[in-house]
């Protein structure tokens, strides 16, 4: 299924962006974009925007790879939307949900 022009616009110009700032910054650290905002405030959009920068760029390396390789590179996508009532519902879950997660990644 295609994505409308659109989204393939702001997509490209996400990229753009990333790939500019990525030049600035020295490589020892462009693997830890964002960590120390991620860390202090994990529920702010600019946590969310970086940690999708940083998945944008490993998959895509990953990606390039498996193409080079002639091989096909296998990856799980969930998008789904919630709301919630009020601030600490929203809490309850963001904590429930990252310790799942936690003992899933531990396994």
């Amino acid at each position: 299924m295609r994505q409308p022009a659109a989204q393939r616009q702001l997509r490209r110009a996400a990229h753009a962006r990333h790939r500019a700032r990525l030049r600035h910054q020295p490589r020892s650290q462009r693997s830890s974009i964002g960590a120390a905002t991620a860390a202090t405030d994990r529920l702010s959009a600019a946590a969310q925007l970086q940690a999708a920068a940083r998945t944008i760029e490993e998959v895509a390396a990953l990606d390039a790879r498996a193409t080079r390789d002639g091989r096909r590179l296998a990856t799980l996508t969930l998008d789904t939307v919630i709301r919630f009532a009020t601030p600490a519902d929203r809490l309850a879950f963001t904590e429930e949900i990252t310790d799942a997660i936690a003992r899933l990644a531990a396994r």
